[in-house]
């Protein structure tokens, strides 16, 4: 398939609480699609390990970037918690998917709200990991 449709590359930590990714928007998925036929993913999945207890990782980053973003402010502001940040991945699995307009109904749509300037984000497709087989080509498992 080298060089006849567009492939995205997506990572996913595999022990996530979320069986899910988000994709790209629909309308660009849906563009490929009509385009060339399918449209490919290739989907790295991950065991992760997450910063400390203490967050030392985070406030090392934090400071790297200079200070607290508007957004984390806001956050801080409605007493939301903070994600712990990724600070190792080790690669288990990749999986070669492809989206055609035979299974393209199995994606479920995503609604991310709004970019910071207001305006609304597109809406996006999302893949269940569950219904995978659905759109699975190919994998290569590490050990």
């Amino acid at each position: 398939m080298k060089r006849t449709i567009n492939w995205d590359l997506k990572a996913k930590a595999i022990k996530s609480d979320d069986h899910r990714s988000i994709l790209n928007d629909t309308y660009g998925i849906d563009q490929s699609i009509q385009k060339y036929g399918s449209h490919g993913l290739i989907i790295a999945l991950c065991d992760v390990d997450y910063n400390d207890e203490d967050r030392s990782f985070q406030q090392w980053h934090e400071q790297l970037k200079g200070g607290k973003s508007k957004y984390e402010k806001e956050r801080e502001q409605r007493t939301s918690v903070s994600r712990y940040r990724k600070v190792r991945a080790k690669l288990r699995e990749i999986l070669f998917l492809i989206i055609n307009d035979h299974n393209k109904n199995f994606l479920a749509r995503y609604h991310q709200g709004r970019n910071s300037n207001g305006n609304p984000r597109p809406p996006k497709y999302m893949l269940d990991y569950d219904l995978v087989d659905k759109f699975l080509v190919d994998r290569i498992v590490y050990p």
